[in-house]
């Protein structure tokens, strides 16, 4: 698995090494998301922060930002939809990451 800082600091190499295997990955996307995610990081605080948060939450933040995605859509303001889109990423991430410390730490069954 490789680091997103690898990724990033590696961006013209790793489009290379996916485009060389034949995988149909978007390096762009993927470093939005991360972006996006790093965001969330800075203004909430990160894990210590999520870590408050269980997986129920977690979904429900998801839907509610997916839903300002379906309204700003149908409005036609498609670049806010992508927006909030990208933030529903990012927010499933920090779901994932959240649960797989969780479970690490031996606090999930």
């Amino acid at each position: 698995m490789l680091d997103i800082k690898f990724i990033r600091e590696n961006k013209d190499i790793v489009r290379e090494a996916v485009k060389n295997k034949n995988r149909d990955i978007d390096v762009d996307k993927l470093l939005l998301v991360a972006e996006e995610r790093k965001r969330q990081d800075e203004k909430w605080g990160g894990a210590a922060h999520d870590d408050q948060h269980d997986t129920a939450t977690f979904v429900q933040l998801i839907e509610d930002y997916a839903g300002w995605a379906r309204t700003m859509a149908g409005m036609g303001s498609h670049n806010k939809a992508r927006n909030r889109l990208v933030q529903v990423a990012a927010l499933a991430v920090a779901a994932v990451e959240t649960i797989d410390r969780a479970s690490r730490d031996g606090e999930l069954a």
